[in-house]
């Protein structure tokens, strides 16, 4: 295998680890319970999730709002998206 083949599939097999991560920390912050202070590992404080408004990752900190919406814990990068995602939740959840 050349170098740039090399190089090539080692940024592909990246990619496809980094997304994986952010699509399953999406669907692992799921809440049968009702109890939004349980939570999965990818969304513990100081961890990169993406806002279900902005589409752009973030890091979780102490602030960072959350809502239960249809048994599935939001976590936003700020207060703005989070009202905004309470005034058209599917409008943010249709690309999930």
């Amino acid at each position: 295998m050349k170098g740039g083949d090399k190089m090539k599939k080692m940024f592909l097999i990246s990619l496809f680890l980094i997304f994986s991560g952010i699509i399953f920390a999406s669907e692992c912050c799921s809440s049968k319970e009702k109890d939004i202070k349980k939570e999965c590992n990818f969304c513990k404080i100081g961890n990169y999730i993406i806002c279900p408004v902005m589409k752009e990752k973030f890091q979780v900190n102490e602030k960072s709002e959350k809502i239960e919406y249809k048994g599935k814990i939001y976590i936003f990068c700020c207060p703005k998206c989070k009202d905004k995602f309470e005034k058209e939740p599917e409008k943010y959840i249709k690309g999930n």
